[in-house]
């Protein structure tokens, strides 16, 4: 009996035809469209979360420099020696203005750059060039907004030529019903009385504002906000700067007090959260819009309020509950937002 045995005939396939090519080759760009926008958002939303750690240090070291001295820091402190007729410095001691960010590097950790530049003793016009005067303080920038090292526009002095370290934060001085004057040294109960009056926000210039003062409540009162640098959507903002300013030569005061704060005139109804910027300069005067809040973050900005708690508020937020929110004493109710 014989037996036969039959081999198996060998598969001639040995690769994918063109069209299975292809359609592997759309299928893995479908997945990748997919998943970039998911990669994106997961992105920002880290980004986003260092922002919000950031400002609530911010608001801690607020609360830590109250818990030392009584009240928060000043918007913007002169202490030189003297006074003149309007009520700020004389020349000699304008050179002499530091900023909030300033006086809050020994509670963020930045105890090296604080004695190097000794706010409130030390001359920011002989300190701003130094390497501790242009230091990059992570906790005042945005991760999601790319800015240059050295602002580039927002200036200590009218010539534009003293530039320093670029802050994403600003403090809310309020509605300024007269911010071009009346900024004090070391204010009297009278004089502290007028530019409080003419301040209504918690981070003003010329005065410090304890809690006790913003009968809203600490936790309906801004304290700190953001502002981008640029952005394709809402213009060139110019973002802010930490260490304070000069003098208010040209650009215009009003405009210097924007490096460190947003002000605005509530009668005029135009301060915003991603304004669109106009000019070119980005120095403004009560309620410019280059001035206003702005971030990276889509669709509003990120808060810190006067109790250290964070928010993110969007930004088309009514403009009346806005200013409730920048105003410490007015006693309205506040709005959803």
């Amino acid at each position: 009996m014989s037996c036969c045995v039959y081999a198996r005939p060998r598969s001639e396939r040995s690769a994918f035809t063109l069209i299975e090519l292809l359609v592997v080759i759309a299928i893995i760009g479908v997945l990748v469209g997919l998943l970039l926008p998911a990669v994106q958002q997961a992105r920002e939303a880290a980004r986003r979360s260092t922002c919000i750690n950031n400002l609530k240090q911010i608001g801690l070291a607020f609360h830590n420099y109250n818990d030392v001295n009584k009240e928060f820091p000043k918007g913007i402190h002169y202490c030189g020696s003297g006074g003149s007729s309007w009520g700020g410095p004389t020349a000699s001691d304008r050179p002499r203005g530091w900023g909030w960010g300033a006086y809050i590097l020994p509670y963020i950790e930045e105890m090296t750059v604080n004695d190097a530049l000794n706010p409130g003793v030390g001359q920011v016009s002989t300190l701003y060039s130094s390497a501790s005067g242009q230091a990059v303080i992570n906790t005042f920038l945005c991760p999601s907004d790319v800015v240059p090292v050295i602002n580039q526009v927002r200036t200590l002095n009218g010539a534009n030529s003293m530039k320093v370290a670029t802050s994403n934060y600003v403090g809310n001085s309020g509605n300024a019903l007269k911010n071009s004057g009346q900024q004090y040294k070391d204010p009297t109960a009278t004089t502290r009385g007028i530019v409080e009056g003419n301040n209504s926000g918690t981070v003003i210039p010329g005065s410090n504002i304890s809690p006790h003062k913003i009968t809203d409540g600490l936790s309906k009162t801004l304290l700190v906000g953001e502002r981008d640098y640029e952005d394709v959507s809402h213009g060139n903002h110019g973002a802010a700067i930490w260490m304070g300013l000069v003098h208010h030569a040209t650009p215009a005061w009003n405009g210097k007090l924007a490096n460190l704060m947003t002000h605005f005139n509530e009668g005029s109804g135009v301060l915003k959260i991603n304004a669109v910027a106009t000019g070119a300069d980005n120095v403004g005067s009560e309620g410019d819009p280059n001035d206003s809040w702005s971030s990276k973050h889509p669709g509003g900005a990120v808060f810190v309020l006067a109790d250290g708690s964070t928010k993110f508020i969007n930004e088309l937020i009514s403009d009346s509950t806005l200013h409730d929110l920048c105003s410490r004493n007015d006693g309205d109710p506040l709005g959803s937002y």
